[in-house]
Parts: C-alpha cells; structure tokens; sequence
C-alpha cells in the first residue's frame, strides 16, 4: 500500500504517469464530440454515412483505451528496468513479482474506469449488454498483455515505441476483417482484438459471422481464451527478460 500510494502522491510529477491518467479522457471526448461531428460533416460534403459503421467504430474506439494504458505502462517499466529498479525489488518483501503487480494496479483500475466512463458518456456507440459483459475482461487483460510485450520484447525505451506501433496495428486489423468478405474472418480468428470488435457489429458485416461457427458465447469463451493464452507467453518473456 505505501508504494501504491507513492505512485498516487507523485503521479503529477511523472509525465509518463500523467499521461496514462489523461490520454485516455482526450481519447474519450474525441470519440464522443469528434466521432460525430466529423460523421455530420462527411454526410453533408459528401453523401457518406459514417455512423452506418458505428459498430466498427466503437470497438475500435475502445481498444484504444487499454492500448494507450497498457503502452506507457509498458516504457514506464523499461524505463525503471534501465535504472535496475527492480533489483532493488528483488531485496524488498515484495520481491519481483511484487513489482509486476504494483505496477499494473494503477493501469488496471484506470483501463476499468475510463472504459466505464466511454461506455455511458457516448452515446453513439451501439453497445448491447452481451457485447459489454464480453468485451470487458478482454479490454482489460490487453493492458498487461501490451505492458509485458514491450518489457518482454524490448531492450529499451526505444525499441519499445518503436515495438508499440506493433500494438497500434493490432488494434486496427479487424477494420480489414471489417472491409474484407466474410470467407476471410479465419484468417483474423488469431488476433486477440478482432474478438473485440466482433462484438460490437450488431448488424451482419463481412468478415464478422454474427452465429458462425459459435455464437456470441463462443466468440467470447474462445476471445478471453486466446487473451489468457497471450498473456501467459508475454509473461514467460517479461520473466526471461527480468532474470537477465
């Protein structure tokens, strides 16, 4: 609790800690005031109807969340591992495994505020409740799966930005699933984020099989299986990497 309430007293002061906290509000009112009136505009000049699409755009929308959180929280990390602080971990009753879930606890809650808070503050965004029940242990496992990718997968700070653009594209893939027809969701059914998105086009849409081949229950079922099998990989990195 004290170090948990150290990084609460001094947050302000950490610009990588503030943005975890503030990137996420903007991300909000973009979607919630700039989804629309850019909808209002592409129909007016020029015949588009961008919230026939609203769908997509949602679970797009809400991926970004956790993908923001789960970013910063990851170069915060690289960033302490080039000072050793987890060596310093390691002489503490916490230990490493200590600091791994002192430094997800505040992105955790965070992701579940502010997807809780995008969820009744837009209200353009299509959301059954099986969609939200679904999509929400998968929108928060993103965040330590993208965390523990780039502490795993990077040397540095900057092989982690470079490797968040990685993060970026996942996030967007299910548009291409979205445009493609439907003969191709196999080709998406690996990607941890389409199951997102899927449950979010209430509407039929190629590439997102509404019935096929489970149903809403197995499209979730299988969704948090294949975050939890992610996780559990970027984990055993992110522990190779700490014991270096």
């Amino acid at each position: 609790m004290q170090f948990l309430r150290y990084d609460l007293l001094h947050m302000g002061r950490d610009p990588m800690m503030l943005f975890i906290v503030t990137a996420p509000a903007l991300l909000i009112a973009a979607m919630a005031y700039g989804v629309p009136w850019t909808a209002a505009l592409l129909e007016r000049r020029a015949g588009i109807h961008l919230m026939e699409h609203a769908g997509i755009l949602s679970g797009i929308g809400l991926l970004l969340i956790p993908l923001v959180i789960g970013v910063m929280a990851g170069l915060l990390m690289l960033d302490e591992r080039d000072e050793r602080v987890l060596h310093y971990y390691a002489a503490t009753p916490l230990r490493k495994s200590g600091y791994l879930l002192r430094r997800m606890v505040v992105p955790l809650a965070l992701a579940g505020l502010y997807l809780a808070l995008a969820a009744v503050s837009i209200g353009w965004m299509p959301l059954s409740p099986a969609a939200v029940l679904g999509a929400m242990p998968m929108l928060m496992l993103e965040v330590p799966l993208m965390a523990l990718f780039l502490t795993g997968c990077a040397s540095n700070k900057v092989e982690g930005l470079a490797l968040s653009k990685l993060g970026g594209i996942a996030v967007f893939l299910p548009v291409l699933a979205y445009v493609l027809p439907a003969s191709w969701w196999p080709a998406f059914a690996w990607l941890p984020t389409y199951w997102v998105a899927h449950l979010f086009t209430a509407e039929p849409a190629a590439g997102f099989p509404l019935t096929e081949p489970w149903g809403t229950t197995g499209s979730i079922a299988w969704g948090i299986v294949l975050h939890v099998l992610c996780l559990a990989l970027a984990y055993k990195r992110y522990r190779n990497r700490a014991e270096e």
